[in-house]
């Protein structure tokens, strides 16, 4: 019996632990709690007049406001590609900022500006983080240093169509490639065989067409190199 029952006060033990760890899970998934105190009162607005790409620098600039009687300033947080490069506070009720940060990189970029009002409560400065406002600019980056080349061969034609074997090279690259292939610089198909290339695609087109091959850089995420063609039905050997 004795046996028994220290069975049972550990079966108890572990349904204990076990219902604890159910209740601290269920409170972590609580929504979060509502704004109070000085936040409730105020607000912020951000604006960009864009941005430039000087040198190997991404530049921008624009203006903040803090509207409510207790705003008591800004904090400004910078974010490129959702990275966050850099932040500032600054007293007031607005006021201008600027960004210039050191980048490389061709494609596409998003840079966002978030904006979070400043009150003081107590004597301390607290950011309302929860109605922050954010400006986002879409930037493109030109990606000079790659190129892609294009050569055809093995065409068959019947009835209006050419079928022909294209292999297509790229360099000047960072981060590896996705080919793309298509007809008329539309239509393209990704050949994702291979990260650096070359790639063989079967072609068919029309006589008088334009086969036509690219390479987005960054495995698909970047920039485009220029774009490369060669006629449909037509080798170049």
């Amino acid at each position: 019996m004795k046996r028994f029952m220290t069975k049972g006060a550990l079966l108890s033990i572990l349904l204990a632990g076990a219902t604890a760890s159910l209740l601290r899970a269920e409170s972590n998934d609580r929504p979060p709690k509502p704004m109070s105190g000085l936040c409730t009162q105020v607000g912020i607005d951000v604006t960009s007049a864009g941005v430039q790409y000087e040198k190997g620098f991404v530049k921008s600039k624009g203006t903040w406001k803090a509207t409510g009687g207790p705003a008591k300033g800004v904090l400004l947080e910078y974010r490129l590609d959702s990275d966050r490069y850099q932040a500032e506070t600054q007293t007031g009720t607005s006021g201008a900022w600027q960004y210039n940060e050191d980048f490389n990189g061709c494609g596409s970029h998003v840079l966002e500006v978030i904006a979070f009002p400043g009150v003081v409560e107590n004597g301390r400065t607290i950011y309302c983080l929860q109605i922050g406002k954010t400006n986002k600019a879409i930037f493109d980056l030109p990606c000079q240093g790659m190129t892609a080349t294009l050569d055809c061969s093995g065409w068959t034609c019947k009835d209006g169509r050419c079928t022909g074997t294209c292999r297509g090279e790229a360099n000047g690259g960072e981060w590896g490639y996705v080919a793309l292939f298509g007809v008329n610089d539309a239509n393209y198909v990704a050949v994702r065989d291979s990260q650096k290339g070359p790639w063989t695609q079967t072609v068919t087109c029309a006589p008088g067409e334009r086969v036509s091959f690219k390479v987005r850089d960054h495995l698909g995420a970047g920039g485009f190199s220029p774009l490369a063609e060669r006629p449909c039905g037509k080798s170049d050997k």
